[in-house]
């Protein structure tokens, strides 16, 4: 069964979020449909008629929320996507003891320039767009700061991870919803023309959220956390957790003068949805760089220095194959590793390139 938010207006009418993202173009034949989700975070169901919206979910914004005697216990919470990590607005308000966390995307951050302009015509995100990704921060979640090899001792690994539950009633949960609309002509009376994050905030009553928390749907966003009529919110999360094995892909041009100090190239292969421009189309860039050096070397040319080329694995799902192999190799990394070009994105519409760079490696 999908993830799935659902409204039970004051009218007996049910609002049920649609799982599945809608096709920009015509989807090629065979692709799959893109189901809603994010990783790790807790199975179950939330029904409250208790509703917030925390803006950003900050930490400011959420003591904003207990400035005004607004309660996050047993509530569903509403927050949109930016400002900081998903999994932190999550955290922020299970420490809370919300119920459920349902993050939306506001067409005030995704969509700017309004709904007609979005993508294809700009890149901003269309309508029914969802912002998929982890909840959890870097590596793999049975060896927090120690490297899982294969077949490592069960006796040192560390116990199961623990999904750390909300007080309120033992579950962690979390729903991403598609980007909301502003459709021309929008009234508030018309609740199956509307998307599940702007119906629930229609609802929505108690105090004015302030002029800095007001997004881009055309209503006036309110604190909560009261809904108008009585109104109740269902937040249904049946995401299924396995264990698999993912492979980093490594390839090695000995240094002729330096063979002990290396200049590291890597890009992660995995995506969450189909990839094209993050990652394949760093992958492409690697590949091609690994033809180029391997025909060179084939004619007898070595670098000064060692070359490593690496295919992380798991990236999306928390940036696992990369932290993985730097706690497993910290030490000798540390000793010889001279610089780590990472590549991810290399293309994004036409901008000009883009370079970052980090002293932490040095």
């Amino acid at each position: 069964m999908p993830n799935k938010v659902i409204l039970n207006g004051t009218d007996g009418e049910t609002f049920e979020s649609t799982p599945i993202q809608p096709a920009v173009d015509a989807p090629p034949s065979g692709q799959q449909d893109i189901y809603s989700f994010n990783s790790f975070c807790g199975v179950g169901a939330a029904q409250s008629s208790s509703v917030v919206y925390a803006n950003y979910g900050r930490d400011e914004d959420f003591h904003h929320l207990s400035e005004h005697n607004i309660t996050i216990k047993n509530s569903i919470v509403f927050i949109r996507y930016g400002k900081l990590f998903r999994g932190d607005k999550v955290r922020f308000a299970e420490s809370r003891g919300a119920a459920a966390v349902v993050l939306y995307t506001d067409p005030a951050d995704a969509a700017p320039l309004g709904p007609l302009h979005t993508y294809p015509s700009t890149v901003f995100a269309p309508p029914g767009a969802t912002q998929l990704g982890s909840l959890k921060l870097q590596g793999d979640l049975l060896t927090p700061g120690l490297s899982l090899l294969i077949g490592l001792s069960s006796a040192r690994v560390r116990s199961r991870p623990v999904l750390h539950p909300c007080p309120a009633d033992g579950l962690w949960r979390c729903l991403a919803l598609p980007q909301e609309s502003v459709p021309p002509g929008f009234v508030p009376a018309g609740p199956r023309r509307l998307t599940p994050a702007r119906l629930t905030l229609s609802f929505l009553e108690g105090e004015e959220a302030p002029s800095t928390w007001q997004g881009g749907l055309n209503l006036t966003y309110h604190l909560g956390p009261e809904l108008a009529g009585g109104a109740q919110v269902t937040v249904v999360v049946n995401d299924q957790h396995h264990r698999k094995t993912v492979y980093n892909v490594l390839g090695v041009i000995e240094g002729q003068e330096e063979p002990d100090r290396y200049v590291v190239v890597g890009n992660h292969y995995d995506a969450w949805t189909y990839g094209g421009v993050d990652p394949s189309s760093a992958t492409a860039v690697v590949m091609e760089l690994v033809r180029m050096f391997g025909e060179m070397h084939s004619s007898g040319w070595r670098p000064r220095r060692t070359m490593v080329f690496c295919s992380w694995a798991a990236e999306e799902y928390g940036v696992m194959g990369s932290t993985e192999f730097a706690e497993q190799f910290s030490t000798i990394l540390k000793d010889r590793a001279v610089v780590y070009l990472n590549l991810d994105m290399v293309m994004d519409g036409n901008y000009s390139f883009r370079g970052h760079g980090s002293t932490n490696a040095a």
